[in-house]
């Protein structure tokens, strides 16, 4: 059983690099060379990373919040 552990903890390391590798990776940088948009906003010039919202909170709009 020990090295059963053992085992199960080395290819699972195994197995998260290579979807990492053969998923992950292409995908950010596929989306890196096709100029996504900044979602984050983290370029210098913006001032604030905060969005404001103003809305008004009511009774119905705090029943469903999933």
């Amino acid at each position: 059983m020990k090295l059963a552990h053992a085992m199960g903890f080395v290819m699972s390391k195994v197995l998260l690099t290579i979807v990492y590798v053969v998923v992950l990776l292409p995908l950010s940088i596929l989306a890196k060379a096709f100029g996504s948009k900044n979602g984050v906003r983290l370029k210098p010039g913006f001032g604030s990373y905060f969005i404001d919202r103003n809305f008004t909170y009511t009774k119905e709009s705090m029943e469903n919040v999933w």
